[in-house]
């Protein structure tokens, strides 16, 4: 996982108190107080996921009834895979606990799998080496099942992120591309973690925004069975039932190369963006498909990619364009904005951050 810098993507709440985005916002002629969780905050830890007390109390139950879980039940998979892994200290089970209801959630993941990774996984508090990224922060080595952490403090979203890596790694999600991969996986932890799921500040902005267009193209569970699985031909399989085969495999060619673009140069080519817009207005245009404002929000987001300045033309976006209230795989935050996120009132569909 990757922290963003100056030639980077910075997070919102940090890049909020520069001269570059107070420059922006006077700009937009918005008055504003600015605080660390935008004014806006729909959970607590309560309804997000399992508190620490319940996490608690299951381990004591479970230690008690040693032997006697049940590899079928997500929380007995999860408590039984960490109690009896002695290289996990107090800190590093309590966040393992915390994705419980991630997992609940997910009918396609391979539950022994996620117990044989859990059961033997040692998390690493070191140094970077030489040949790794500076603005990489963690890393998931599925080779020798560890996860590496480069910040002297662990934060626990990034410890997430490494470990929604380590449950769904098989012998197939390596293969995945990268932003499919990174996208999904820090969506997750948005949805199930942040105070603010629905706003990308860190590390894979326009990696979310490709998911939650392949989510409205193809269904969300389409992209989530492809990522437990590995199997992008799932993905595949689906967009040929709204364009020929030759076409479905240039246009996740087409997806790679941007991201390819983007991660190594710092923007996406304007020729590959304009046939991969080319290609996604089609779909959604002439296959019945309904073209939504959550879809053309997330487009336009998305053509930032093709700037010199990407990053902060993101962060400048989602400011000045707020953010939409939908959530594609938590249930709890389904349940909670089911009644919002579909208001036809373009005042009342975007949720102002400032």
């Amino acid at each position: 996982m990757k922290n963003s810098t100056k030639e980077r993507l910075k997070t919102i709440r940090n890049l909020a108190l520069t001269g570059t985005i107070v420059t922006m916002i006077t700009n937009a002629g918005i008055r504003m107080v600015l605080n660390r969780d935008y004014g806006y905050n729909i959970y607590n830890d309560k309804n997000l996921k399992i508190t620490e007390e319940e996490q608690d109390e299951l381990v004591k139950l479970l230690e008690s009834e040693s032997g006697m879980s049940n590899l079928d039940n997500e929380r007995d998979l999860i408590l039984t895979a960490v109690i009896n892994n002695p290289n996990l200290d107090e800190y590093e089970k309590q966040t393992i606990y915390s994705l419980v209801d991630l997992i609940e959630d997910n009918p396609y993941i391979n539950k022994k799998t996620a117990y044989a990774n859990l059961r033997d996984l040692d998390i690493i508090n070191t140094t970077r080496e030489d040949d790794i990224d500076e603005n990489t922060v963690g890393r998931y080595l599925p080779a020798n099942n560890t996860i590496e952490i480069y910040e002297t403090d662990i934060d626990k979203n990034i410890l997430r992120h490494e470990l929604i890596h380590c449950i769904f790694s098989n012998s197939h999600t390596f293969i995945l591309p990268r932003y499919f991969n990174e996208g999904v996986t820090e969506l997750l932890v948005d949805e199930y973690f942040e105070e603010n799921p629905f706003v990308e500040d860190t590390s894979y902005p326009y990696e979310i925004a490709m998911i939650k267009i392949l989510c409205e193209m193809v269904g969300t569970d389409t992209v989530l069975e492809t990522y437990s699985t590995g199997d992008m031909s799932i993905i595949y399989n689906k967009l040929t039932e709204i364009m020929d085969k030759d076409s479905a495999k240039e246009y996740l060619n087409i997806i790679d190369k941007m991201f390819e673009d983007y991660n190594d140069n710092g923007k996406a080519e304007l020729e590959d963006m304009s046939t991969f817009l080319a290609y996604t207005n089609s779909c959604f245009e002439k296959n019945g498909i309904n073209v939504n404002e959550v879809y053309e929000y997330n487009k336009e987001l998305l053509i930032n990619m093709k700037n010199d300045n990407s990053d902060t033309d993101y962060i400048s976006y989602v400011i000045n364009n707020g953010y939409y209230k939908k959530p594609y795989f938590s249930s709890k935050l389904k349940e909670e904005t089911k009644k919002n996120y579909l208001e036809t009132d373009s005042s009342k569909v975007f949720e102002k951050i400032l």
